[in-house]
């Protein structure tokens, strides 16, 4: 029912693929922007229960009427 396996060829020289060298520059900014992301993250998730423990109102739109 299945058709026979033919044997695997050997790989040329041609179709190894090249060896690219890790850029230690590319590698620092991909981290400074995780860093971000992670501290932006981390601001969204406890900013609001900072402020209102600091008796801060969320935003002015939110303040009671005096």
């Amino acid at each position: 029912m299945l058709p026979a396996v033919k044997a695997p060829r050997r790989l040329s020289a041609a179709s190894i693929k090249p060896h690219i060298p890790i850029d230690r520059t590319m590698v620092l900014l991909a981290f400074a922007f995780a860093a971000a992301w992670s501290v932006t993250g981390a601001m969204a998730a406890h900013l609001p229960r900072i402020l209102e423990a600091a008796e801060q109102p969320p935003c002015r739109q939110c303040r009671p009427a005096r």
